[in-house]
């Protein structure tokens, strides 16, 4: 297709010059064209009545389609509603778990330092009563060495009175010995020469 100039005058005559179609009926007699007429009107009629109900149908079609959309705004609508009232719900049970959090997590810390505290009381006492044990055990130990210097002394002067106290028995055995072999021997050999006889 050309795009015509404004100042184009030959699509002008051309436009002009040409002849408006001759009316096919217009040769045929007036019952013929109203026969024709009769017809043409019927099947207008025909087309009137299916394009009627072409567009009854599309606007029933529309009808149902704008019910679906008002049903489906009016679920999304509600489904709104029901997401704002989860997310009021899950943010004022989020707040009220970090405040619950905040207030355990304060509790416990508060108790750290108490602990820490005792701990720290412990300690101390701890290394005092370490202090005063390590005194003690020194105290002990020297108790200990004392006693044990007074064991050795005390064996050893027991030992010298045991060895003086046999060494005097043993005297006193051997003179007993020597003084009963000397007050039997004659005796005996008396009773044994009259034994013998």
């Amino acid at each position: 297709m050309g795009v015509k100039k404004k100042g184009d005058k030959k699509g002008v005559k051309k436009g002009k010059a040409k002849k408006e179609p001759e009316n096919p009926l217009a040769n045929l007699s007036v019952e013929e064209q109203y026969n024709a007429r009769l017809v043409e009107w019927r099947s207008l009629q025909q087309i009137l009545i299916q394009e009627t109900e072409a567009a009854d149908r599309e606007r029933a079609s529309e009808n149902e389609l704008r019910a679906k959309v008002n049903i489906l705004c009016n679920d999304l609508e509600e489904e709104k509603k029901r997401t704002w009232d989860v997310t009021c719900d899950m943010t004022r049970q989020y707040k009220s778990m970090q405040q619950e959090k905040d207030e355990k997590i304060k509790v416990l810390e508060e108790r750290i330092e108490q602990n820490q505290v005792k701990i720290q009381q412990r300690d101390s006492q701890l290394q005092e009563i370490m202090k005063e044990k390590e005194g003690v055990l020194r105290e002990k130990e020297e108790e200990v060495k004392e006693l044990r210097k007074k064991i050795d002394d005390m064996s050893s002067r027991f030992a010298s009175i045991l060895k003086d106290t046999l060494d005097q028995m043993k005297e006193k055995i051997e003179m007993v010995n020597k003084n009963w072999e000397e007050e039997m021997e004659v005796p005996m050999l008396k009773k044994l020469e009259d034994f013998a006889h």
